[in-house]
């Protein structure tokens, strides 16, 4: 085979690829015209797959227990502790409303996008910043989710640390209190 007829196939093979790299939605999918032998590995592997997702009840389940088994060992449980099967129905709640707004705003989302005339712009600018306080809605709920969880796993270590130095104990049920108000709060938005 001369130079020219491998050329020829070298670049028949390249397009194969391009196109293949292009359907499958790769970025840099015409980087196969040339560095076919490269790109064709990646095209032929599968996808290695990311951690497997948690639940957000899951996650809240898990947080809970957790603080439930540090308090079950604890000898000086303090008084005034709120209910943790409150805070984790509260908790389940909050994720519920995060989860309810992101199916809304995926409805929305879906139609934001379509061309429209100059009659109908100021509709889809006030649609568009409805979609704006919507995502601001996600995104503070789902703060409010971390920082719920992270506050209980904080705390069942605190627990956890008092046990064994015999720290003061007080400031448990103060912050377990504070953590119930700020999740009531915010499922109520």
């Amino acid at each position: 085979m001369r130079w020219p007829e491998l050329l020829v196939v070298y670049a028949l093979i390249g397009v194969v690829v391009t196109v293949a790299a292009w359907r499958l939605g790769r970025p840099g999918a015409w980087l196969g015209i040339a560095l076919w032998p490269l790109v064709l590995p990646g095209l032929l592997s599968r996808p290695v797959a990311g951690p497997p997702s948690v639940s957000p009840d899951a996650r809240i389940h898990r947080a809970v227990q957790g603080l439930r088994e540090a308090l079950d060992g604890w000898e000086e449980v303090p008084e005034g502790l709120p209910s943790l099967s409150d805070i984790e129905v509260h908790l389940a709640r909050l994720a519920q409303r995060v989860g309810r707004i992101a199916a809304a705003l995926a409805s929305v989302d879906a139609t934001a996008q379509e061309p429209v005339s100059e009659a109908v712009r100021p509709l889809v600018q006030a649609r568009l910043s409805h979609v704006a306080r919507l995502r601001e809605l996600q995104i503070q709920g789902r703060s409010d989710l971390e920082h719920a969880l992270a506050a209980l796993a904080e705390i069942a270590a605190r627990v956890q640390l008092s046990r064994w130095t015999g720290d003061e104990t007080g400031s448990v049920a103060r912050d377990l209190v504070r953590l119930a108000r700020m999740v009531d709060a915010a499922t109520e938005r």
